[in-house]
C-alpha cells in the first residue's frame, strides 16, 4: 500500500475471486459514497473505499480520481467515483491506462457501460446533477450487469479501436 503525503488515500494490490469495486469521492460526493458503500456491502458485493475517508473541503477530485482508476486498472476490479458533476472524475480517471470512466445519469446507460462497452468499468457520477435515489438506482443497475458472451461484434470492434487510440498515445 502506498498513501499520499498529503492525504491518506490508499492504493491496494491485491487479487480477489469476487470482483472488487473501488470507490472514491471528494467532499461533494463524500455522504453520498458512504451510503453507496453501505448499499453495496448489503448487496455482498466486495468494496474498497479509497478516500477521502473525511469531510475535506480542500481536497481535489483528481486524487481520488487516480486512485480508483489505478486500482481498477492494475487489479482488474471496477470503480465508482463521486463529485459534483462527475465531469471532472471521468476526465481525470481516463488519463489512467486502462481505466474507461464513463459519466452516467441514468439506470439504462449505466447498464451499457457493462453491456455495451465491455471496458467500461468506471462510473462517474454527479451529486449536483443526478438525485440521490436516481444515483442508487444507477449503481445497482450497474453492479448487476454482467458482461456477456452475446456482444456484438460492432461492440467489440469499437472497444479494440478505443484500445489502440490509447496504447498509441500511451507510447509517445
Amino acid at each position: 500500500m502506498r498513501f499520499t503525503k498529503k492525504r491518506k488515500i490508499v492504493i491496494t494490490t491485491m487479487t480477489q475471486h469476487k470482483e472488487t469495486i473501488y470507490i472514491g469521492a471528494d467532499h461533494r460526493g463524500f455522504e453520498v459514497k458512504k451510503e453507496i458503500i453501505e448499499m453495496l456491502r448489503e448487496m455482498e458485493e466486495s468494496v474498497i473505499d479509497c478516500g477521502n475517508t473525511v469531510q475535506d473541503l480542500d481536497d481535489d477530485y483528481p486524487d481520488f480520481a487516480e486512485v480508483v482508476a489505478q486500482n481498477v486498472s492494475q487489479n482488474s476490479g471496477k470503480g465508482i467515483l463521486i463529485c459534483g458533476s462527475g465531469i471532472g472524475m471521468s476526465i481525470a480517471a481516463n488519463k489512467v491506462p486502462g481505466a474507461y470512466a464513463s459519466l452516467v445519469t441514468s439506470p439504462e446507460s449505466a447498464e451499457k457501460t457493462i453491456v455495451h462497452n465491455e471496458g467500461g468499468n468506471i462510473l462517474c457520477l454527479g451529486v449536483d446533477t443526478t438525485p440521490k435515489e436516481t444515483i442508487k438506482e444507477i449503481v445497482k443497475r450497474w453492479s448487476q450487469a454482467k458482461k456477456t458472451d452475446q456482444t456484438p461484434q460492432r461492440y467489440k470492434r469499437r472497444q479494440e479501436k478505443i484500445k489502440m487510440i490509447e496504447k498509441k498515445f500511451c507510447e509517445q
